[in-house]
This record gives C-alpha cells, structure tokens and sequence, in this order.
C-alpha cells in the first residue's frame, strides 16, 4: 500500500509554513494545550481539511482536487524497479482527523490519525524486474482505489533561532 503521510503533511504544514508571517486563515481554529486541546485540534482540522484541498490563494496552498504527485519510486531493489509518475489523488477533502496525540515531554512532536472512506490514485506505471526467475518489465496507465484508509502519521517540528520581524518561526522536519 503507498503510504500517504506525505499527503497530510503537504496538507497540514503548507498553510503553517507559508503563513509565518500572517494569522492563521479563518477556518483554523486556535487550540489551547490546556484546555480541551484533543477536542478542538479533531473539530479544526475536520473543518479545514475540505476548505485546504480546495487551495488558498491569500496562504499560497495550491488545489489539491486531484493532488499531483509527479513521482513515486514504490520500489528500488535489485529484483524490482517499480515507480508511479504524473499521480493523481483524489478524495482527500473526505479526509477526517481520528485522534491526536502529543509528546508531552517537548510538545514539539504529535501522532495524528485520520480516515478517509475512498481515495483514488491514477497516474503511469514502469515496471522493470524479476519475481521468481520470471522477468517482468512494462508501463502503461494504473488506477487504485483505498476504501477505507486509515492512515497514522508522526510529525516533529524543530524550532530555530532565526527571526524575521524580530517573530519567531517553526518548521516541520521528520515525519
């Protein structure tokens, strides 16, 4: 199965990143770690979701109906060279956040959950290898569908001590 954390990542950190400088947009609410933070974090992010796939110019986020990945390498072993180029995902703004869970020793680090009911990729394939003594070599068009995806993603954000307008920023790392 492809592993899509790179998906929620786009999705999470571009408007955070972009946004050094400027509020957060209207449909993210602020979240207090003291007070209901697993409750409010699970209702802003599912109120979010659908508004970032659909792109925010004022925040620099691009559409993602259909998100465009222009390269995968699934596989890359000396038996097996298979990689996916021009996909496209669709279904994310279906996208539900589960749960949250943040490291409470540094807060610096978060598991998030989410589910989605369907999400489709297509794109091309090539495929170039040996399974079992049989060759296999060919490219062409792939259509996937994932009912029922539950997808868990870890996240670090790492501070430094770089300012612009004397503001401190943040920037997502490891995932």
């Amino acid at each position: 199965m492809i592993n899509l954390k790179f998906v929620f990542l786009f999705c999470a950190s571009s408007g955070l990143v972009q946004a050094q400088q400027r509020d957060l947009p209207k449909y993210i609410e602020k979240c207090s770690l003291k007070h209901e933070f697993k409750q409010c974090v699970l209702r802003s992010a599912n109120k979010a979701i659908p508004l970032i796939v659909k792109g925010d110019a004022d925040y620099k986020i691009p559409n993602m109906q259909p998100l465009h990945v222009p390269f995968v390498n699934l596989f890359n072993t000396p038996q097996i060279v298979l990689n996916f180029t021009d996909t496209k995902v669709y279904g994310l703004e279906n996208a539900k956040m589960v749960d949250i869970v943040v490291n409470n020793e540094d807060r610096l680090s978060f598991t998030a959950a989410f589910e989605n009911p369907n999400i489709t990729l297509s794109g091309e394939y090539s495929i170039i290898g040996t399974i079992l003594a049989l060759p296999l070599k060919g490219d062409g068009l792939y259509s996937v569908s994932l009912c029922e995806l539950t997808s868990i993603c870890t996240y670090v954000i790492r501070l430094f001590n770089f300012s612009v307008l004397r503001k401190n920023h943040m920037k997502f790392f490891d995932f």
